[in-house]
């Protein structure tokens, strides 16, 4: 990272600034081998100092094959914007805090990991609704667990 004075490190730090981003991009290689870029919506979890993020999709389309030719794919999730304004333009500069990092996705093979996915998705969303789900849509959905291999943060606050 080139701005070091904007790099955060401490574990807790950084899931404290993953926690306030509501969407997350994920960076997927298609058949040409141009990124193909899908900003969703993203649950988590944290085991042993291990990062996983959680998604949900349709049974079938674009993403979903792309997914299962190549599981190594990127993320990145951002928040806190704002100009910070100055006397001159180049005096300007932008707040924001962000992660991005790579790793391994796969799809849950079970309905049990479909649900865990899904209850870390809605615990972020939906607190107040139930974790219920129904087979019927639980069938036409997938979820996506990303193993984080590497991930770093960056915060810009002046």
């Amino acid at each position: 990272m080139r701005r070091k004075d904007r790099e955060i490190s401490n574990f807790g730090e950084m899931i404290a600034v993953l926690s306030d981003c509501d969407c997350c991009r994920l960076g997927i290689t298609d058949d040409d081998g141009c990124a193909y870029i899908v900003p969703m919506n993203f649950g988590y979890s944290v085991s042993g100092g291990a990062l996983t993020l959680y998604f949900h999709c349709a049974a079938e389309g674009k993403k979903l094959d792309l997914i299962k030719k190549r599981p190594f794919v990127s993320f990145e999730a951002d928040c806190a914007h704002g100009l910070i304004g100055g006397l001159r333009a180049c005096d300007c500069t932008y707040s924001y805090a962000s992660v991005m990092g790579k790793g391994k996705i796969t799809v849950a093979a079970t309905d049990e990991g479909k649900r865990f996915g899904l209850e870390k998705l809605m615990s972020r969303y939906a607190k107040d609704v139930g974790a219920d789900f129904s087979e019927k849509y639980l069938a036409a959905t997938e979820v996506l667990a990303l193993e984080v291999i590497e991930w770093t943060c960056k915060v810009n606050k002046r």
